[in-house]
């Protein structure tokens, strides 16, 4: 569990890395706060980036920089350090990006593998409805927003062509969570056997003793 810890981690940096360059000439407000997001969590600040990138998630929704904020976003929620994190949160994070993203986009195999982890660790699958919700907050702006652009959030980004989406990953086999807590309870039932078992183990003792006991009083009373 401690190695799977540091996996949102290092996703996060890989995330963040390629949008250093982004919007440098845009105005500073949006583009400010997600800078600050990544100061924050380079310092260990996880709760103050966690706030600056769900404003930023917020403002730049369907935007470049909101796609960017939602999938550093989900790295946050899934890092062990963050007290505040929710992995349903991560997962519906992900899965929205997942949504919206084409398929050659760069940055899916670090949006799936957030999802897989999420999912790992205990985020529920989504079902019907929980995808329809998806598709009407998933950050996939319209093709032509009737809606004036929010200044230093990008570009909006158009659907991308559902044919050529690839469907949502599927974990292997169980969660590890749940593998984990099959484990615990086979613990568990391992240990009461073997409370069961040292008890018995007690009473023969006990017996033995007894039987001893009353071994010795009869060879005493056959004595001449």
């Amino acid at each position: 569990m401690r190695s799977i810890s540091f996996i949102p981690a290092l996703l996060l940096v890989s995330a963040l890395a390629g949008c250093a360059s982004l919007h440098r000439a845009s105005p500073p407000d949006v583009q400010a706060r997600f800078d600050d997001a990544v100061i924050r969590y380079g310092y260990g600040d996880l709760a103050g980036a966690t706030r600056e990138l769900a404003w930023v998630d917020r403002q730049c929704t369907g935007r470049a920089l909101g796609q960017q904020a939602a999938l550093a976003l989900a790295a946050l929620h899934l890092d062990g350090r963050n007290p505040g994190r929710h992995v349903d949160t991560a997962a519906q994070l992900a899965r929205s990006f997942l949504h919206s993203a084409d398929a050659d986009d760069w940055r899916r195999p670090i949006a799936t593998t957030l999802y897989l982890t999420a999912l790992d660790l205990g985020a529920s699958m989504p079902d019907s409805t929980t995808l329809a919700a998806d598709n009407s907050t998933t950050g996939r702006a319209p093709a032509a927003p009737q809606h004036t652009d929010v200044p230093g959030c990008g570009p909006v980004q158009p659907l991308p062509n559902d044919a050529a989406v690839p469907t949502l990953p599927v974990l292997p086999g169980e969660p590890l969570i749940a593998r984990l807590r099959a484990v615990r309870a086979d613990r568990a039932q391992l240990a009461a056997t073997v409370d069961s078992l040292c008890t018995a183990l007690d009473n023969v003792r006990l017996e033995l003793v007894a039987k001893d006991k009353e071994l010795q009083r009869i060879r005493k009373t056959l004595k001449p």
